[in-house]
Parts: C-alpha cells; structure tokens; sequence
C-alpha cells in the first residue's frame, strides 16, 4: 500500500461567469459530484458521491468546499473502506483563483474484501422511522373521500327512489281512472 496519508494541491482554478452560473446551479439544486477510486478497473471501483458546495440560507452566497479528506481503509492488497469528507468553504465570486486540495490516510482494517460492502446491507444504515402523522394523515383522508362519495351516492339515490315512486304513482292514478271511466 502506499504510504500512510498525504497531502496535495490538485489544481488551483479561475473562476469565471460561466463557471459561477454552472456552480451555482449545482449547488442550489444539491447535485452530487461522483469520485470514482480506482478508475483503472471498474469492476473493484468505489465511486464516492460528493458535494460541490452549498449555498447560504439567504441565498444570496454560495460556497465551495476546497479540500476534501480521504480515509481509505485497506486489508492486504485491496481497499475495502473508504470516506470522504469536505472541507474549506471557500466563497464563489467571478475572478476568484481557488486552490484545491485533498489530503489521504490510509488505516489498516479488520474487514475481509469478501465483506466489504455488509455495512450497507446493514438495517441500521437505512433508518426507517414511521411516519404516524403521515399514516393518520392518509385514514382521515380516505375516511373523508368514502364519506363524501357516500353522501352523494345516498342523495342521488334517494332523488331516484323518489322519481321512480312518483311515476310509479301516476302509472297507477292513470290506469285506475281510466277503468272508472270506461265502467
């Protein structure tokens, strides 16, 4: 394994307005950047999603993260763990050079290359909290919506039913007075 950790300058940038729109974009609609470790094999890639940056409640600044931290764990010859971490808000404005950085350590682990991934398929990765107001939320609506259709379905029955009488009733006024006159 290489060494231990390290440090370095990537690339330093000029920013320019085109560059500031493009960013800022990214950062208000919270797109992620995807860093991919070990690009040479994809089969045993990690690919890693990032932030660029983020933007200020008031919206009226946006920032960059400037350096970001790797650990990358390793057992034997292959990487089984990686995090990475931002740091360096840097504010985004036309015209500012900005220096990138990263800075890598590298820890042994105790996790075997077959079992790299079990912490995802961890249940606890995944927090599932139930919504209860949500759920209560959700009766109440279809308790009101089978009410509702109800409360029309009676009235325009009930409409029906009465028509249907009505002319039921006159059916029988009309044959009755018509043999009485007949006789």
């Amino acid at each position: 394994m290489p060494s231990k950790t390290g440090t370095g300058i990537r690339c330093s940038l000029t920013i320019c307005l085109f560059g500031v729109s493009t960013l800022d974009v990214r950062m208000v609609y919270l797109y992620l950047d995807s860093f991919c470790l070990n690009p040479s094999c994809m089969s045993n890639s990690i690919f890693l999603p990032g932030v660029v940056g983020e933007v200020e409640d008031n919206k009226d600044e946006c920032y960059i993260y400037t350096h970001m931290k790797f650990d990358i764990g390793y057992n034997g010859g292959h990487i089984v763990d990686v995090n990475m971490t931002t740091e360096g808000k840097t504010v985004l404005k036309r015209g500012a050079k900005i220096a990138f950085s990263y800075e890598v350590n590298w820890k042994p682990s105790t996790i075997k290359y077959e079992d790299r991934f079990d912490k995802y398929l961890d249940p606890n990765f995944f927090q599932h909290r139930i919504h209860w107001f949500s759920i209560f939320n959700s009766f109440m609506m279809v308790i009101f919506l089978v009410g509702l259709v109800s409360m029309i379905l009676m009235r325009t029955l009930r409409k029906d039913y009465a028509r249907y009488a009505k002319d039921e009733e006159m059916d029988d006024t009309s044959v009755r007075t018509s043999i009485r006159i007949e006789m």
